[in-house]
């Protein structure tokens, strides 16, 4: 059963949040819920804009006895390649805590991933990513109509690689009432796991809904219950390049 929930958490976190330092431009701010065996969780995914062409991704999973705090730091490549700098890691299960971090060096083109005190360096390959970044390249993807054949990240300091492919759009309950939604899914090699996530893409493609399907064991769902987003997101983030950023501090300071 403890497996099972850790693996639930890992699955929640693909969510985030924590407040933003108050220089910090709050791009948006979703809200999840789930349930597992009686077990309330709550997930917040937060994505701030610091100026300069500098983001802060954040997730924090919650419930009883466990937290799981995620924070990416990137940059936004001429490409629309989400550039990872910092990735942060922190869980608390049952009393138990574990920490893990990964500093991407591009001059370089090396990782620096440390864990239980111990550093190791990576050999950085194109276009790779962290554990929550490449699911926030996947929504801005969605929303540019070039979902990639495959998103490249380092977790717990091996590579993976995850292809997904899209579905017909269907109606579904949300937050905005009755939605036209997109799906994309992945089933894992072996056939067992199926992750299904459903984007509103009349709402900036956020999330609406993620299915888990494991053959061995449990099947869980996550569900979008709160949303706030800023009007700026879309020229920040979703359609933004990297000569064109410019803050809503800097935009009011110009009118000036």
């Amino acid at each position: 059963m403890l497996k099972s929930i850790k693996a639930l958490f890992i699955f929640c976190s693909f969510f985030l949040a924590q407040t933003v330092m108050a220089d910090d431009h709050l791009l948006f701010q979703a809200e999840y819920e789930a349930e597992y065996e009686g077990w309330q969780l709550s997930s917040r995914r937060e994505l701030s804009y610091q100026g300069d062409n500098r983001y802060l991704l954040q997730s924090v999973v919650s419930g009883p006895l466990v937290s799981i705090t995620e924070r990416s730091h990137f940059r936004l490549g001429e490409d629309g390649e989400l550039i990872p700098d910092r990735y942060d890691y922190q869980q608390r299960v049952f009393g138990v805590k574990r920490k893990r971090s990964m500093k991407f060096d591009h001059t370089q083109q090396q990782v620096l991933y440390t864990a239980k005190g111990k550093n190791k360096t990576l050999d950085m390959p194109e276009r790779v990513s962290d554990p929550v970044l490449y699911q926030l390249q996947i929504q801005r993807d969605l929303y540019n109509g070039n979902l990639a054949d495959q998103y490249n990240f380092i977790r717990k300091g091996k590579y993976k690689s995850y292809s997904f492919t899209e579905g017909e759009s269907v109606k579904k309950p949300s937050l905005w009432g009755q939605i036209s939604a997109n799906k994309i899914e992945r089933i894992s090699s072996d056939g067992e796991r199926r992750t299904t996530i459903w984007f509103a893409p009349d709402n900036d493609y956020h999330m609406v809904t993620i299915d888990f399907v494991d053959k061995t064991s449990d099947s869980y769902q996550l569900k979008l219950s709160k949303m706030q987003a800023a009007p700026e997101f879309e020229r920040l983030f979703l359609q933004a390049t990297p000569d064109a950023l410019i803050s809503p501090a800097e935009e009011q300071s110009a009118a000036e």
